[in-house]
């Protein structure tokens, strides 16, 4: 709560709204994906993109996906990895992922540990405004793309 509290105004936070409030009552904490104009914006681009969705394990599922995978969102799962898939949870998505891929993972309660990055680089910080940006401000956000080592 400390980073919370120190990071910007309560009225501003999602997740500092639902907490004391059970609500957002300000909507300046509306996550991104809630301005009109972000959501125009992804309603416009989904007529010229495929999405597709898959029930499952998400790992194995995408060994198997045609067309290769441009974005892929895999929110807090690996904190939830151990072993062999925490560590290889990247170098398994590798071979579905298209050229320059991003995958972006949210990590919440854990970190997962020596992750093999082998192929990947560590894209976040080119995006640090808007993940700085993002509203519920609980999440440790990476986001790597393929293609380079």
């Amino acid at each position: 709560y400390d980073r919370l509290f120190s990071r910007g105004l309560a009225r501003d936070n999602f997740f500092l709204q639902i907490t004391f409030f059970g609500q957002v009552r300000f909507q300046q904490a509306n996550p991104v994906e809630c301005q009109s104009t972000v959501m125009n914006a992804a309603r416009k681009a989904l007529a010229t993109c495929k999405v597709v969705y898959v029930r499952g394990d998400f790992l194995e599922k995408s060994v198997a996906s045609e067309p290769p995978i441009d974005f892929f969102s895999i929110s807090d799962a690996p904190s939830y990895f151990s072993g062999s898939t925490e560590r290889e949870f990247l170098q398994r998505l590798k071979p579905r992922l298209g050229t320059k891929g991003l995958v972006v993972a949210r990590y919440y309660m854990r970190i997962p540990e020596n992750v093999e990055t082998a192929g990947f680089l560590d894209v976040s910080s080119r995006y640090a405004p808007a993940i700085a940006a993002e509203k519920v401000q609980m999440y440790r956000i990476s986001i790597y793309e393929k293609g380079a080592s």
